[in-house]
């Protein structure tokens, strides 16, 4: 039997039996079980005991913090087409093509590379056993003692006449030798397949290997005075591969059927499509009456077909230079300009 503790009065109590203290402890909890099992919250609400103990039963959805509402964006105001085309444009401006620093590949019997471009290009060619490549005269660099040079002359009254090439310069395996052009440009490669008909200017010329022929094309008069081009050209047959150089850099058109682009007089490298000569500007009108009244004239390109546009003009480079030398009336730098 428990003490009992008169009111007003403090005893102090002994400890109960063990026997006795389990019995007291199963006739006080066995309510408070039973309660907890028939109730509808969780046991970790009813039995947390601090804040700690709360968070940590809570599942990880429970325990994050709710996200704020999502707000749609203001809806922009729509543009115009031409203007939502403009806008594209500055954010997706478009990719300058770059000429590649070097240029590598391979033909029948050898591979070559060209270096130091744009403006100090050289073309190294190496050739296997018996294979062969032609280049014009005077444009060797340095070569492999196993290399056979072969002078060729070619006299004829048309070479004569047209002033092409008389001479050049044969390259047989095996071994490597490098050539370059005159004056500071580039070097391009130009495949020839025999279905489109290329014409080159007679200073494009390079080298080229030995299944590629050039044969001597009459331009018309007003060509040949006012494209910068000479009365003759080449027209390229047969099948391989060509290297033509330019005073400066070089830049490649492509023209869709129909389409139209104007190049100045002076710029022509090789081009496989039609042109025509006419006033700058527009205007019609011949060109000797252009040439009279001093205005600029301009080739009108024609596609299908693409242009090699070199960006230097050699004859205004020439008339500089005399100018610097003192032949060209003021004389010196201020007298070129």
């Amino acid at each position: 039997m428990a003490y009992q503790q008169p009111p007003g009065q403090f005893y102090p109590l002994r400890p109960l039996a063990p026997a006795r203290t389990a019995a007291a402890a199963a006739t006080v909890w066995a309510p408070a079980a039973a309660a907890l099992a028939t109730s509808r919250l969780p046991p970790a609400d009813v039995t947390a005991t601090g804040p700690a103990t709360a968070a940590a039963s809570r599942t990880p959805a429970e325990a994050a913090p709710a996200a704020p509402p999502a707000t749609s964006p203001a809806a922009s105001p729509r543009l115009p087409p031409q203007q939502q085309q403009q806008q594209q444009q500055l954010q997706h401006p478009p990719q300058q093509a770059a000429v590649s620093p070097t240029d590598n590949g391979a033909f029948p019997g050898g591979t070559y590379s060209i270096s130091h471009r744009d403006t100090n290009a050289v073309l190294a060619l190496t050739l296997q056993q018996g294979a062969s490549v032609k280049s014009k005269s005077g444009a060797m660099i340095h070569m492999s003692s196993t290399i056979q040079l072969q002078g060729k002359i070619k006299f004829s009254m048309k070479k004569l006449i047209t002033g092409s090439d008389l001479s050049e310069s044969t390259y047989v395996g095996p071994g490597r030798v490098a050539v370059g052009p005159t004056l500071f440009g580039d070097i391009i490669t130009l495949h020839v397949d025999g279905r489109t008909n290329w014409t080159i200017g007679k200073d494009s010329f390079l080298a080229s290997t030995i299944e590629v022929k050039r044969e001597t094309k009459a331009q018309g008069i007003s060509k040949a005075l006012f494209s910068g081009e000479d009365l003759f050209v080449y027209r390229l047959t047969g099948q391989g591969i060509i290297w033509l150089t330019s005073f400066g850099a070089v830049d490649r058109l492509d023209l869709q059927p129909g389409e139209q682009h104007i190049v100045d007089n002076g710029h022509l490298v090789a081009w496989s499509c039609q042109y025509a000569i006419e006033r700058a500007g527009g205007g019609g009108g011949s060109a000797l009456n252009s040439l009279k009244s001093g205005e600029g004239l301009v080739c009108r390109f024609t596609g299908p077909g693409s242009i090699y546009i070199q960006t230097r003009n050699r004859s205004e480079f020439e008339s500089f230079i005399k100018g610097f030398a003192g032949g060209g009336g003021g004389g010196g730098i201020l007298g070129a300009l």
